[in-house]
């Protein structure tokens, strides 16, 4: 069989890209709509061919996935760029926690971007000793320099992804990262056969060894829509995981037991506190949701059973 990458899915036909460079359109077997299994971007999978015209191959199998996300749908993203900028617009942190804690109980690494530091470079120490404890790496971009080949370094390999706010400079730094002239709006793909941009469905694209997903939506997603527990709030809080074990309850919940660890972690360490008021504040609007219908929407892509085996791809 024929493996590939999924770079895009549109009305259930696929544009599969092969070890060789040439993308070819693909349509799966009916088996996976009988199992409700769709492929998706980011898909590592088997083909065959076909002998159809418009659509040469046949996606036969589904290599095991990292992670699977609903919205967007994209499968196997490994790290996000979570872009922050300083001003214009303000640093939205809740934002950033939220994508942290989205990123983490998928198994995707957050990065930390901080944009626009020439517009308020006074701020910037601050607000990257928030996240210090965090271990998450940030970077520093502005006007006059941007962080091209520090980005480079982190998606050598790898398939990635940029969140953030409108306004942050996504585009920015996916056009420093892939040329201006790849993805400039109303440009033709050879390969694809499409104009750039000129839609909203999750494309990969192709960064040195790596692969940058443009996942439309990502910053809009909300903790309870996409079924994140209470208890997983505080896997995108790593400085208080490191406390938790020595709680004096299993199940604590940081915020009103006694004999604490964390809380008495964020009383030692005052630069804690930032995060610990949104951790709270998350976790207590995720415990006011119905546990069954959390679980519910969470709506998790069962994994297809082929192990992965990355140097076939």
């Amino acid at each position: 069989m024929i493996p590939g990458l999924i770079l895009r899915g549109v009305g259930g036909a696929y544009w599969v890209h092969e070890a060789d460079g040439r993308v070819t359109a693909a349509k799966p077997r009916g088996i996976f709509r009988r199992r409700r299994l769709s492929p998706l971007p980011g898909d590592r999978v088997f083909c065959t061919e076909s002998g159809d015209d418009d659509f040469p191959y046949t996606i036969e199998e589904i290599a095991e996935r990292r992670n699977a996300l609903v919205r967007p749908p994209v499968a196997n993203l490994e790290r996000c760029f979570i872009t922050v900028a300083l001003a214009d617009p303000a640093p939205d942190f809740e934002l950033v926690d939220k994508l942290g804690i989205i990123c983490r109980v998928h198994n995707i690494e957050p990065l930390i971007i901080w944009t626009k530091t020439d517009l308020a470079p006074e701020e910037l120490a601050g607000h990257r000793l928030q996240y210090t404890a965090s271990g998450w790496p940030q970077y520093e971009s502005s006007l006059e320099q941007q962080p091209v080949a520090s980005l480079e370094a982190e998606i050598d390999g790898h398939l990635v992804s940029f969140a953030g706010a409108s306004g942050t400079g996504k585009s920015t730094l996916t056009n420093a990262l892939l040329g201006e002239e790849v993805m400039a709006a109303g440009e033709i793909s050879e390969k694809l056969g499409r104009g750039r941009h000129t839609t909203r469905h999750v494309e990969l694209f192709r960064s040195g060894r790596g692969w940058i997903a443009d996942t439309p939506g990502f910053s809009q997603l909300e903790l309870d829509q996409l079924g994140i527990l209470p208890e997983e709030t505080i896997q995108g809080y790593p400085e208080f995981e490191h406390y938790a074990p020595a709680c004096r309850f299993p199940g604590c919940r940081h915020i009103q037991e006694p004999d604490c660890a964390v809380r008495q972690a964020v009383a030692d360490r005052p630069e804690l506190i930032p995060r610990y008021d949104r951790y709270t504040l998350f976790r207590e609007l995720l415990e006011a949701e119905e546990p069954w219908l959390l679980r519910r929407r969470r709506g998790q892509l069962p994994p297809p059973g082929l192990p992965l085996s990355s140097n076939r791809f």
